[in-house]
């Protein structure tokens, strides 16, 4: 009888499931990353660009972006997937798992 006592107090005082915290809309880059996704750096989360394409060159696996003015941009998917990158969890490419070799 106690026990049942125990429980009905400590579900008293819960918070209700559905008043918990919504789920961030950002995830880490890391194991995130495919061609089409929307890249954002650093705490303000500022958009940086699009992955277009990957590529190997020597032992370093490179991620070609496409930056807001156009351009494609080489980066190192280790700095990428080490650093404060992120992606939006919404985004479609996520869903796609499309991976492009840039030729």
């Amino acid at each position: 009888m106690i026990r049942y006592v125990l429980v009905a107090v400590i579900l008293a005082v819960l918070p209700p499931i559905s008043a918990a915290q919504p789920m961030s809309q950002w995830e880490l880059a890391a194991g995130n990353l495919w061609s089409g996704v929307q890249l954002f750096y650093g705490a303000k989360k500022m958009r940086v660009g699009e992955i277009v394409c990957f590529t190997q060159i020597r032992q370093d696996k490179i991620v070609g972006i496409r930056m807001k003015n156009g351009t494609v941009e080489p980066k190192s998917r280790q700095s990428i997937v080490l650093g404060d990158w992120y992606v939006k969890r919404t985004d479609p490419a996520l869903k796609k798992y499309e991976y492009i070799e840039c030729k």
